[in-house]
Protein backbone atom coordinates (compact mmCIF):
# COMPACT_ATOMS: atom_id res chain seq x y z
CA UNK A 1 0.00 0.00 0.00
CA UNK A 2 1.34 3.41 -0.94
CA UNK A 3 2.14 5.85 1.83
CA UNK A 4 -0.73 8.34 2.19
CA UNK A 5 1.73 11.17 2.68
CA UNK A 6 3.19 10.48 -0.77
CA UNK A 7 -0.32 10.30 -2.25
CA UNK A 8 -1.10 13.67 -0.65
CA UNK A 9 2.15 15.32 -1.83
CA UNK A 10 1.84 13.98 -5.37
CA UNK A 11 -1.79 15.16 -5.67
CA UNK A 12 -0.91 18.53 -4.18
CA UNK A 13 1.90 18.88 -6.71
CA UNK A 14 -0.32 17.90 -9.63
CA UNK A 15 -3.24 20.15 -8.64
CA UNK A 16 -0.87 23.06 -7.96
CA UNK A 17 0.65 22.64 -11.43
CA UNK A 18 -2.88 22.62 -12.90
CA UNK A 19 -3.71 25.84 -11.06
CA UNK A 20 -6.41 24.13 -8.99
CA UNK A 21 -4.87 24.95 -5.61
CA UNK A 22 -5.21 28.60 -4.67
CA UNK A 23 -2.08 29.64 -2.80
CA UNK A 24 -1.97 32.85 -0.80
CA UNK A 25 0.73 34.86 0.94
CA UNK A 26 1.03 34.74 4.72
CA UNK A 27 2.54 37.12 7.27
CA UNK A 28 5.86 35.33 6.72
CA UNK A 29 7.12 36.36 3.29
CA UNK A 30 8.54 32.87 2.63
CA UNK A 31 5.46 30.85 3.60
CA UNK A 32 2.44 30.25 1.37
CA UNK A 33 -0.89 28.77 2.36
CA UNK A 34 -3.89 27.15 0.69
CA UNK A 35 -7.27 26.60 2.30
CA UNK A 36 -9.42 23.52 1.98
CA UNK A 37 -12.88 22.94 3.47
CA UNK A 38 -11.69 21.61 6.85
CA UNK A 39 -7.92 22.03 6.72
CA UNK A 40 -5.14 24.20 5.43
CA UNK A 41 -1.79 23.51 3.81
CA UNK A 42 1.40 25.53 4.12
CA UNK A 43 4.58 25.25 2.11
CA UNK A 44 7.81 26.81 3.30
CA UNK A 45 11.59 26.56 3.08
CA UNK A 46 13.55 25.41 6.11
CA UNK A 47 17.23 26.39 6.13
CA UNK A 48 19.62 23.67 7.27
CA UNK A 49 23.37 23.12 7.37
CA UNK A 50 23.14 21.01 4.22
CA UNK A 51 21.10 23.63 2.30
CA UNK A 52 17.45 24.50 2.14
CA UNK A 53 14.84 21.83 2.73
CA UNK A 54 11.19 22.29 1.80
CA UNK A 55 8.28 21.44 4.05
CA UNK A 56 4.57 20.98 3.49
CA UNK A 57 2.44 21.27 6.61
CA UNK A 58 -1.17 20.20 7.04
CA UNK A 59 -3.17 22.35 9.46
CA UNK A 60 -6.34 21.45 11.27
CA UNK A 61 -9.37 23.77 11.56
CA UNK A 62 -7.75 25.53 14.52
CA UNK A 63 -4.56 26.25 12.58
CA UNK A 64 -2.44 23.66 14.41
CA UNK A 65 0.08 21.64 12.42
CA UNK A 66 -1.11 18.02 12.32
CA UNK A 67 1.42 16.77 9.77
CA UNK A 68 4.81 18.05 8.70
CA UNK A 69 6.32 16.50 5.55
CA UNK A 70 9.78 17.55 4.39
CA UNK A 71 11.80 16.56 1.35
CA UNK A 72 13.83 14.36 3.73
CA UNK A 73 10.62 12.54 4.69
CA UNK A 74 9.68 12.24 1.03
CA UNK A 75 12.99 10.57 0.22
CA UNK A 76 12.23 8.01 2.94
CA UNK A 77 8.70 7.13 1.75
CA UNK A 78 9.27 7.07 -2.03
CA UNK A 79 11.88 5.87 -4.48
CA UNK A 80 13.03 9.46 -4.94
CA UNK A 81 16.66 10.06 -3.99
CA UNK A 82 17.46 12.96 -1.63
CA UNK A 83 18.18 15.58 -4.34
CA UNK A 84 15.17 14.46 -6.41
CA UNK A 85 12.88 14.72 -3.38
CA UNK A 86 14.24 18.18 -2.63
CA UNK A 87 13.63 19.29 -6.24
CA UNK A 88 10.11 17.84 -6.14
CA UNK A 89 9.22 19.76 -2.98
CA UNK A 90 11.00 22.89 -4.23
CA UNK A 91 8.86 22.77 -7.38
CA UNK A 92 5.69 22.79 -5.22
CA UNK A 93 7.09 25.70 -3.22
CA UNK A 94 8.05 27.69 -6.31
CA UNK A 95 4.66 27.11 -7.99
CA UNK A 96 2.86 28.20 -4.81
CA UNK A 97 5.06 31.28 -4.53
CA UNK A 98 4.61 32.30 -8.16
CA UNK A 99 0.84 31.97 -7.88
CA UNK A 100 0.58 33.74 -4.53
CA UNK A 101 2.64 36.77 -5.58
CA UNK A 102 1.20 36.99 -9.11
CA UNK A 103 4.46 36.40 -10.99
CA UNK A 104 2.83 35.16 -14.19
CA UNK A 105 0.41 38.10 -14.29
CA UNK A 106 3.34 40.49 -13.87
CA UNK A 107 5.20 38.88 -16.76
CA UNK A 108 2.07 38.99 -18.95
CA UNK A 109 1.54 42.69 -18.14
CA UNK A 110 5.13 43.54 -19.02
CA UNK A 111 5.00 41.55 -22.26
CA UNK A 112 1.84 43.43 -23.22
CA UNK A 113 3.45 46.76 -22.34
CA UNK A 114 6.49 45.90 -24.45
CA UNK A 115 4.21 45.34 -27.43
CA UNK A 116 4.52 43.07 -30.43
CA UNK A 117 7.66 42.36 -32.43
Amino acid sequence: MADRRWEFISRLSQRTAEGKVHWQRTADEFTYEASFPNHGVRVLPRPARTGTHYVVQILNGEGLVVEDISDLDLAGITSLEGPEACHYMRDIYNAARRQAIGADEAIDDIITALGHK
